[in-house]
């Protein structure tokens, strides 16, 4: 019959796994801060040149030769 020894094996099981838990949450949290950074660059970048100005321009220009 086999028991099962409660050893130091179980507890550090214990320890890497919320160790990797937090560093996945931290690992996430960092992913998203990049991608919300990335699009607000973008934004900015977007409204430094004036595409959307210029592209309804160009819409309100091509509906009034219909």
């Amino acid at each position: 019959m086999s028991q099962s020894n409660n050893t130091g094996h179980e507890q550090s099981g214990n320890k890497i796994s919320t160790f990797e838990t937090k560093m996945s949450f931290g690992l996430g949290i960092i992913t998203l801060l990049l991608i919300f950074g990335y699009f607000y660059e973008s934004f900015q970048e977007v409204q430094r040149q004036e595409v959307i100005v210029i592209a309804i321009d160009r819409i309100e220009a091509a509906s009034e030769t219909k």
